[in-house]
C-alpha cells in the first residue's frame, strides 16, 4: 500500500512505471483467480481504470470513497459509470450526482459524521480560536506538513 501512496505530479511520474506494473499485476491476478467482486478503495486514478477493465471481464466492481466529482473534474462521472457497478459514498450530498447519471450508489457514512456537526456555531468557533466575535470574515490558509 505504501507504494501507492504518492502525491503530486513529480512523485507520481517518478514511480509511474512501478505503479502501472502493480496495476497490471493486480489485473492479471484477478483474471487468473476471479474475485467475487473488486473493491477499489479511494485512489481513483489508480483504481478506476483497473475497475473498468475488470468490469469488462464480468467481475463486479465497487468503489469506496467517491471522488469529489461534485467539486471538480465533473466529467470524471462518465468514466466512473463505465468502471463501477456500485459507488460507496461517504456523504449524503454526493448521492444526487450519481442518481442523475444512473449510477448505483449507497451512502455508507463517514467515521467522523457523528463527531462533526453539519452546521458549526460560528460564535463558539471564534471564541475557541480566540478570534473577535465581530462580523468580519475569517480567512484561513491551511498547509499540510
Amino acid at each position: 500500500m505504501d507504494r501507492l501512496s504518492v502525491m503530486g505530479l513529480v512523485e507520481v511520474l517518478g514511480r509511474l512505471r512501478e505503479l502501472l506494473g502493480i496495476r497490471k499485476d493486480l489485473y492479471n491476478r484477478c483474471i487468473e483467480n476471479p474475485p467475487t467482486a473488486f473493491i477499489g478503495i479511494d485512489s481513483p486514478d489508480f483504481n478506476l481504470p483497473l475497475a473498468k477493465k475488470l468490469k469488462l471481464q464480468g467481475i463486479p466492481t465497487v468503489h469506496y470513497v467517491s471522488p469529489s466529482v461534485w467539486a471538480w473534474r465533473q466529467k470524471r462521472i462518465f468514466g466512473i459509470k463505465k468502471s463501477v457497478d456500485l459507488m460507496l459514498a461517504l456523504f449524503p450530498f454526493e448521492l444526487p450526482i450519481y442518481h442523475q447519471h444512473d449510477i448505483p450508489v449507497t451512502c455508507v457514512g463517514h467515521t467522523l459524521a457523528d463527531e462533526i456537526p453539519l452546521v458549526s456555531d460560528a460564535d463558539i468557533a471564534r471564541k475557541t480560536l480566540g478570534v473577535d466575535a465581530g462580523d468580519a470574515p475569517v480567512f484561513a490558509v491551511l498547509h499540510r506538513f
